[in-house]
């Protein structure tokens, strides 16, 4: 696996490599699970899935802001209940690298949910976020106004 890759970085990684170290064998077929599906009905897995069942318009309304790939994603394994292994072979990915994928896409759903004020992004919310990313002006202007300015009109004339 490539070192590099972001779910590799992540807490994936190291209870791949506990895998490993329990059942070399088992790990090396991919038939064990290292994701939050293998940790039961509790923590943070249960809690996506009943705010997606709960407020499932709200789900997508913020569901558009992301990629078509990424949509599809969360759709399959949240509404459609396919594993992580299935979305996996669906996106000739791993089973750990669907898990990252899933928990980034969360993360980023998360972002656009707590940004996002009556369908557009509250500007007070970019800024620092924005600060901190090393973006806070695009020529001389704030880039959360510019951004808050275009998700109102839905162009920059």
């Amino acid at each position: 696996m490539d070192e590099h890759n972001p779910a590799f970085q992540s807490g994936d990684a190291s209870r791949a490599i506990q895998s490993w170290h329990e059942n070399s064998e088992r790990s090396l077929e991919g038939s064990s699970l290292l994701s939050v599906e293998s940790q039961g009905n509790e923590g943070p897995e249960v809690k996506v899935r009943t705010y997606v069942l709960e407020h499932f318009a709200s789900f997508l309304r913020h569901l558009r802001h992301l990629a078509h790939r990424d949509q599809s994603l969360l759709l399959s394994y949240y509404i459609l209940c396919k594993t992580q292994t299935q979305i996996g072979v669906c996106y000739d990915k791993t089973q750990t690298v669907a898990s990252h994928d899933l928990r980034a896409n969360v993360r980023a759903l998360v972002a656009i949910s707590v940004a996002y004020e009556d369908q557009h992004p509250a500007i007070e919310i970019m800024q620092p976020l924005l600060k901190k990313a090393g973006f806070p002006t695009v020529f001389g202007h704030p880039l959360a106004e510019i951004v808050f300015a275009y998700a109102a009109c839905g162009s920059f004339n």
